[in-house]
């Protein structure tokens, strides 16, 4: 499944396999980005926390062709920028802090040169490049890819990819760091996402972590529904286990590439310095910070400086710099200054926002001005809101004003959402998402006797909301409530949330729960939703444990049983193959047999894969459609790790297979996404009767990553190849005219 399709099952069904997908792909590119802009892998951390914790609160806001890698980046760039604001207000720390964060360089001139102002050349883009750009060059995806993603052509999506190159490489020209696109697009793709070490990624994306104190489930702890302050605790402390097991974190501090931070930019002096001299001498130090090559220490240094000014100096330097180009550092300081003039005069802060003429400075500004203004009035700031033309970027404003008016009063600030039935930009916002959650957090049931006197979608949006939220702090209470309420869609949202979440806590305790309930239950809401996730969340911890009790429970209910069963069979077969074809041997139920055993058999094949093809070999010979399955799959596993030996043994061993020629063909395939000439060599050597289909299947593979090498390959194969079909022929062809100059 792609971005695109994984992101719909998660938002419409909660599955929790689907965003743990989503994390494990996309983890790596938003620490690096992360790790860009914070400098300190400590704080690059809790930033990628906070950005997933934003997708599964507010993936259902991303629209069909909006890219995932887009929204993730613009969603880790805000989430960084706050973190450096909020630390700043929080700690007078900042000289200590700066020490501590060196950012890493890299052994190559050139990504040492660009890795300054990657994040301020992309901020040059238009989002659907920045879409594209982080897609093929910190991703890797084929142009292909990319436009199945985007919902455009592959031409298309090449096109634009090729314009951002050179934005960029204009912006970075103008910086005095010469390179040609061609060099630019490489030197991305081979830095733009951090490697991590491999067991970080398969922790993240589902597997148990194993500490001193016990074994705890990232995948389960990432995942949580409608987050809240206690999920975001659990969350950073997963990223963090993870991390330090895995060896991300250093025991010391980073390599240095940056330059050492500004020291203090008001020196204390005998003599009071006059407004002016104070304004000139502010001015002076945030152009000098403007240029720190390094964004973490930049973005705490012009911090440190504007927590200083007095609301007439901020006001002055804010209508100064609004007038300068608006590079991404640029952009950054209009933030600072913004939000540091509200924090002081909110009034006259908005009075200026809604009287600038430069529309980018008006949606730079707005949501720090109405940020701070809601932080220390939010009912003031609600009003304001409300009295705004239709040009503001509502919709982004009304998270943070609600945020913090439900923060300081829900009941109130539902009262005031409700009280604009008459304005549709407020109707769309209702029932206000914000305000149940922290409403659930301060007071559950009176979040709960609000959210019934609601109807139809605000009521069960809500009632969704109050669940996720309750179950965090005590599932057995949001049990109770969620048993109360009426039969219907809110009931079925509120049960599907606490069971999704009770099950991540607690597996065992929530499978009892189903077990003595789902009679009862199973008028509310679908039995598989809440089964799928207590086997995704029991599997990844006890898998065993969880298939003993399936076993036993669930047998009365054939398709419930088959989907869980497979469910935690491929866990269990990703940490102990063995005991899971033990398992399968003593209950060989025949639903499960045919999807768990390929399944087990590539999974067994990537760790052990002579054990593997041993036991699917010794599979009984009168299904021969699901031995043939076991032993292509556990081939196919083999390929994932050493395809040259999977090759020799192909070829030494199964010669004589009826299934020769689709297993041939699927490991020239699998081989030749990674390396195509060697998979083109071996398929050059095979038998005559199979070998034009599985040279071809190699081809294919080096004409995506070489157009013009596969076209050469083609063309050759046109006359050397034998018994070629019309079908073949065309394909050869097609590479041919492809690779063919335009």
């Amino acid at each position: 499944m792609d971005d695109r399709e994984l992101l719909r099952e998660y938002v419409a069904r909660q599955s929790e396999a689907a965003f743990a997908e989503l994390v494990a792909r996309h983890l790596p590119g938003v620490l690096a980005t992360a790790q860009r802009l914070m400098c300190e892998r400590h704080a690059a951390a809790d930033v990628a926390q906070t950005v997933f914790i934003q997708l599964a609160r507010k993936g259902w806001t991303i629209r069909e062709g909006q890219g995932l890698s887009g929204w993730l980046y613009r969603a880790t760039r805000n989430a960084a920028f706050n973190a450096l604001r909020d630390e700043q207000r929080r700690q007078q720390r900042e000289t200590n802090a700066m020490k501590d964060a060196e950012m890493q360089t890299s052994s190559e001139p050139g990504w040492a040169d660009l890795a300054p102002l990657v994040d301020e050349a992309m901020q040059q883009l238009k989002r659907p490049e920045q879409d594209v750009v982080l897609l093929r060059f910190f991703e890797g995806k084929s142009y292909g890819e990319i436009g199945r993603l985007l919902q455009l052509d592959e031409k298309t999506a090449g096109q634009r990819a090729n314009r951002a190159l050179e934005k960029m490489r204009l912006y970075f020209s103008r910086q005095g760091v010469t390179a040609t696109t061609v060099l630019l697009g490489s030197v991305l793709g081979a830095h733009g996402a951090t490697a991590l070490p491999a067991e970080m990624t398969a922790q993240v994306a589902g597997t148990s972590l194993t500490s001193a104190g016990g074994s705890t489930s990232v995948a389960v702890l990432l995942k949580t529904l409608y987050m809240t302050a206690t999920t975001k605790l659990i969350l950073t402390t997963a990223i963090l286990a993870v991390a330090f097991a895995a060896g991300w974190f250093s025991a010391g501090p980073l390599p240095v590439h940056a330059s050492p931070p500004a020291k203090n930019v008001i020196a204390k002096t005998a003599t009071p310095l006059s407004a002016e001299d104070l304004l000139a001498r502010a001015r002076a130090d945030l152009i000098k910070a403007l240029h720190l090559p390094s964004q973490y220490v930049r973005g705490r240094t012009m911090m440190d400086i504007v927590e200083k000014l007095d609301a007439v100096t901020a006001k002055t330097l804010l209508t100064e710099f609004a007038t300068q180009p608006l590079t991404g550092s640029n952009q950054e300081l209009l933030s600072y200054l913004a939000y540091r003039w509200a924090e002081l005069d909110s009034d006259a802060a908005l009075a200026w926002l809604q009287s600038v003429p430069n529309k980018n400075v008006q949606s730079i500004c707005a949501g720090q001005i109405f940020d701070a203004y809601s932080a220390k009035d939010a009912p003031a700031a609600f009003n304001a809101l409300a009295k705004l033309p239709a040009n503001f970027n509502f919709i982004q404003l009304e998270v943070g004003v609600m945020y913090n008016y439900a923060r300081q009063d829900p009941q109130a600030a539902l009262a005031a959402l409700q009280s604009m039935s008459d304005d549709p930009r407020f109707v769309a916002l209702l029932p206000g998402p914000e305000i149940f959650d922290q409403w659930a957090q301060q007071n559950p049931t009176a979040a709960a006797a609000a959210a019934s006197q609601l109807t139809g979608f605000q009521q069960n949006s809500a009632l969704r909301e109050i669940a996720s939220t309750w179950s965090q702090q005590d599932p057995i209470a949001a049990l109770a409530w969620a048993n109360t309420l009426p039969e219907g869609q809110g009931q079925v949202a509120a049960l599907n949330a606490i069971l999704s979440i009770y099950s991540m806590q607690d597996p065992a305790a929530a499978a009892d729960y189903f077990l003595a309930n789902r009679d009862n239950l199973s008028s509310a809401f679908t039995l598989n939703n809440s089964l799928q996730a207590i086997a995704q969340n029991w599997a990844a911890t006890d898998p065993s444990a969880f298939l003993a009790w399936a076993n036993q429970n669930l047998t009365d209910r054939p398709v419930i049983y088959k989907q869980s069963t497979n469910l935690a069979l491929q866990q269990l077969g990703n940490t102990d193959p063995v005991a899971a074809v033990a398992y399968l041997a003593q209950n060989p139920d025949p639903n499960v047999l045919a999807q768990a055993t390929p399944i087990l058999a590539a999974a067994w094949g990537q760790q052990d894969p002579q054990a593997a093809l041993a036991w699917a070999q010794s599979l009984s010979s009168d299904n021969v459609s699901l031995r043939s399955s076991a032993i292509s799959q556990a081939i196919s596993g083999w390929v994932a790790t050493n395809p040259a030996a999977a090759a020799a043994y192909v070829t030494q061993n199964l010669s004589d297979s009826p299934d020769f020629g689709n297993m041939t063909s699927h490991l020239a395939t699998a081989w030749g996404a990674f390396d195509p000439q060697a998979a083109l060599q071996w398929a050059n050597s095979l038998p005559p009767d199979v070998q034009s289909r599985v040279s071809i299947a190699a081809m294919l593979q080096l004409a995506k990553v070489d157009p013009q090498a596969g076209g050469k390959a083609a063309q050759q194969a046109l006359s050397s190849l034998p018994n070629l079909t019309e079908n073949q022929q065309a394909a050869l062809q097609k590479m041919i005219d492809a690779a063919a100059p335009h």
